[in-house]
Parts: structure tokens; sequence; C-alpha cells
């Protein structure tokens, strides 16, 4: 098993292996000028922190962040079991990015429309080669993953899916 890199990471997420695509997407403002997703984020990031580090209350801390926090806690049981939920749960750390991450992307879809931009995908289909590496890159990502679960408990994330 070795280390993905972070183009890697970054195929997982943009990669189609059934459509045997990659979707790219990106934003333009009005004038078709390209937003750098990247900036838009570091923005966010900041904006977060600010908003939930107030201790007087806003809509942010007082309102989207526990409504986040519910849909997360709903949602991620739903797509990797109980189990798993609740141990990923346990840990302050994953717990808080995820829901901020939920935050991240409501406060996300609001600046693409106040700004009025455009989201333009771009579609490229992928080669036999770069298929075979992303189920590489994808199955080093799941023998991680079990990997850490038969560490702390074990046995592997594919136990955890299993009703009771």
């Amino acid at each position: 098993m070795k280390e993905l890199t972070p183009e890697e990471i970054f195929n997982l997420a943009t990669v189609m292996p059934q459509k045997r695509i990659k979707v790219q997407a990106s934003l333009q403002d009005e004038d078709d000028d390209e937003i750098t997703i990247a900036e838009v984020c570091e923005n966010l990031v900041e904006y977060i922190s600010d908003e939930l580090s107030k201790t007087d209350s806003t809509v942010i801390n007082s309102e989207l962040f526990p409504l986040c926090a519910q849909f997360v806690t709903s949602l991620v049981p739903r797509f990797v079991g109980l189990r798993t939920a609740a141990i990923l749960f346990q840990s302050n750390q994953f717990r808080t990015a995820l829901v901020t991450l939920a935050l991240g992307s409501v406060l996300f879809s609001r600046y693409i429309d106040q700004k009025k931009l455009k989201v333009v995908s771009e579609v490229t289909p992928i080669s036999e080669e770069e298929l075979d590496q992303w189920i590489s890159a994808s199955n080093d990502a799941d023998q991680m993953i079990d990997q850490a679960f038969n560490n702390i408990f074990g046995k592997g994330k594919s136990d955890d899916n299993d009703p009771e």
C-alpha cells in the first residue's frame, strides 16, 4: 500500500469510473473570468472561523451550524453504517470537519448565487490506464481505512455495514 499523491486524492473525487469520465468544474463571473475555487474556499474558511469564534449569537453559529450538525449526523450513518459513524463522530476533529464542510457547502452555494457565478463543467473521457490508476488509488484508500479500523478495533470497515 502506497501513499496517495494529491493528484490521486483529487482524482478520487473527480473521476466517475462507471462512466469512464472525469468531471472538473470551475466558476466564472458574468464577464466569463474564472474564479478560483481555492480562493473562494480560503475566504469561506476565514469567514466561518470568524463567525464560529464570536461569542454573540449569529445566524451562522446559532442556526446554520447546529442545523448542519444535525444534517451530518443524520446523513453519515446512512452512507457508512451506524457503527462506523459512531466511531468517527467520537473524534472531535472529524466531527467538526464534517459539520464545517456541510456549513461551507451551504455558504458556497449562497456565494455562487449572490455573485451570479456560472458553474462550468468540463467532461473528458479517461483512458484504460487512467481508470486502472483510479481503481488502484481507490483500493489503496480502502486498504488504509481497513487497516486503521483493524489497528483500533480488530476488524475492517466492511464489518460495519451489516445490520445487527
